[in-house]
């Protein structure tokens, strides 16, 4: 799996197939490959598909630092830069449409076309904090080390990994 270094993270990801990038932002959680995986075979035929797996995510673990979404968007835009011959096509769901969103607006030249999927407007987003608050109580229940706000929150992946490992073997 190729890797790029931002910050002090190193960043995995993925890419399969030829042509015009299209990098593809998961939400929060697992991983892109279980968010996305189903999706490569039938984009791969005519496009390079890129699948990276930012802080916190995947292999990828997070910098010593606070993860902010500048620093998740820093990392997507490596990755973009890295492993595409020009400006990509950015899809992203959930936590990762607020993070292709920063990057299309930091990084202008990396981005040929953006598409948003349950994305949420900022941090006081009804529907995101109840998200949130749900996910700490459930993972809470299951035994895993909660934080005390739901924007502090580790990944599914790193509170959970026995879980994660459940899901990544049935992908």
């Amino acid at each position: 799996m190729p890797t790029t270094t931002v910050d002090g993270a190193t960043v995995h990801y993925t890419t399969t197939g030829a042509g015009p990038g299209l990098v593809m932002v998961a939400g929060t959680g697992l991983d892109s490959q279980i968010n996305y995986g189903h999706l490569v075979p039938a984009f791969a035929e005519r496009r390079t598909v890129v699948l990276p797996d930012y802080a916190g995510s995947g292999a990828t673990v997070e910098p010593s630092g606070p993860l902010e979404v500048d620093v998740l968007a820093g990392q997507i835009a490596a990755v973009a830069e890295r492993s595409a011959d020009g400006p990509v096509d950015l899809l992203g769901y959930s936590l990762g449409a607020v993070v292709a969103a920063a990057v299309a607006a930091t990084h202008t030249h990396l981005v040929r076309r953006l598409v948003l999927v349950a994305g949420w407007p900022g941090p006081d987003d009804a529907r995101q904090q109840l998200a949130f608050d749900l996910w700490q109580r459930l993972e809470r229940r299951r035994g895993c080390a909660g934080t005390s706000t739901s924007t502090d929150a580790p990944t599914y992946a790193s509170c959970c990994p026995r879980s994660h490992a459940r899901h990544s073997s049935s992908a």
